[in-house]
């Protein structure tokens, strides 16, 4: 399949002729795309770019990937870039806040749940996770899509129904965030998320709840520290 020329990344090229095939075949909330090799195939690019154009949709709440079995079209299909109408705030600033404030009130929980009711094969794909960003941020590369990947498996993993619905909500969160520290918090985001891991992985609700709540307290310090300096 040739490429039309673009100024986006290739694997959002392709990610888009992911969602057309989506689209144009009437593919619906647990249907399956088609494997990774065909996909190589018809888009006519390497295996690196199909599984980084799968895992922008992933993030984007338009697949998710079920290990072993492949990738399949989310329940609430997000193919919005700003769900929540973020772009026609005004006040940027006030924004991050608020998002942290609302974050402050759902993700401790949210990470108590996951503690309770995580699976050994959850607490292993949240650890990939918590390595890919890791590892994204030591080596200095845009880490922001992973990030949100960690943050909606700990909302998988709350196994409660409605939780999962509001994802976009935290990314955009997780991007205000990031955006606005300019990257900075890198040492506080690699031990706050092993944190946040440890207390899944023990299964100790309050452990991870407590972490959670440390890892956006100090966000939201940092965030006046910057405003203070500016």
């Amino acid at each position: 399949m040739e490429m039309e020329k673009s100024n986006k990344p290739l694997s959002e090229q392709i990610a888009d002729k992911i969602k057309e095939y989506i689209i144009l075949n009437d593919l619906t909330s647990g249907d399956k795309i088609p494997p990774e090799k065909d996909l190589i195939v018809q888009m006519g690019v390497g295996r690196s770019t199909v599984r980084e154009a799968i895992k922008y949709l992933v993030s984007r709440n338009v697949l998710e990937v079920r290990q072993g079995a492949g990738a399949f079209v989310t329940e609430n299909v997000g193919m919005s870039d700003d769900p929540l109408g973020m772009e026609f705030i005004k006040d940027k600033k006030q924004l991050t806040y608020d998002l942290l404030e609302m974050r402050m009130i759902i993700e401790p929980q949210v990470a108590a749940l996951a503690a309770r009711h995580a699976t050994d094969e959850d607490v292993a794909e949240l650890e990939q996770l918590l390595m890919q960003v890791e590892n994204k941020l030591l080596a200095h590369e845009e880490y922001l899509d992973d990030d949100i990947l960690f943050h909606q498996k700990i909302a998988e993993m709350s196994k409660n129904m409605v939780i999962p619905k509001l994802t976009p909500f935290i990314s955009q969160a997780v991007i205000a965030v990031t955006i606005d520290t300019k990257k900075k918090l890198v040492e506080e985001t690699i031990n706050m998320h092993r944190e946040i891991f440890k207390g899944i992985k023990a299964r100790d609700s309050m452990w991870a709840q407590e972490a959670m709540t440390l890892h956006l307290t100090y966000n939201r310090i940092f965030l006046r520290k910057m405003e203070e300096q500016e």
